[in-house]
């Protein structure tokens, strides 16, 4: 397939033909093939889809919402896994439907929302999950089953903890490979 057009390359969208079989560029427009413009699939660098599941805006201080123990922490605590599974698969498919290629997401609930985000239903958007520890789960636990740490806050963690966080992973590695 031959596609020509406006073509985002080498960082500025130029006129020109690419050939998909043979992943081809050149300079210039053709008269064979498909006209359109063509540019990289977006990839959202920051969501919470664990989330998804609350719908009405919370009101109060940012620790009241997100802090330890905060609204949002009570509402995932107190949901179902079935619930926020669901949610954050309709999260996924709309995703999809705008052309996200992938997301960033930063997971609360430790070992236990790393998992419910695995078992969400996509076609082919790609999570990468960043983890943080959650009722005393293991920090080495974290790393193995996520793309990486994502603490929220050095005011919300002992320091100890996130010492050792910093010390035992280092994001670069995983992170790149999981757009690999």
């Amino acid at each position: 397939m031959i596609i020509t057009g406006n073509i985002y390359h080498n960082g500025r969208i130029i006129p020109g033909t690419l050939d998909l079989e043979n992943f081809r560029f050149r300079e210039g427009i053709s008269s064979n093939g498909l006209y359109g413009t063509l540019i990289p699939a977006p990839v959202n660098f920051h969501t919470h889809v664990g989330d998804s599941f609350i719908k009405e805006e919370p009101r109060g201080t940012i620790p009241e919402i997100v802090g330890p123990g905060g609204l949002k922490h009570r509402l995932l605590d107190n949901a179902t896994d079935d619930e926020i599974i669901k949610y954050i698969s309709m999260t996924n498919l709309f995703m999809e439907g705008s052309g996200t290629v992938a997301y960033v997401d930063f997971r609360e609930q430790g070992i236990h929302g790393i998992n419910l985000i695995k078992r969400s239903v996509a076609n082919y958007i790609r999570p990468v999950i960043l983890g943080r520890p959650y009722n005393n789960d293991n920090i080495d636990d974290i790393i193995k089953n996520a793309d990486g740490i994502a603490l929220s806050s050095l005011n919300d963690i002992d320091f100890n903890t996130a010492m050792e966080c910093s010390k035992k992973h280092t994001m670069r590695e995983k992170f790149c490979n999981a757009f690999q």
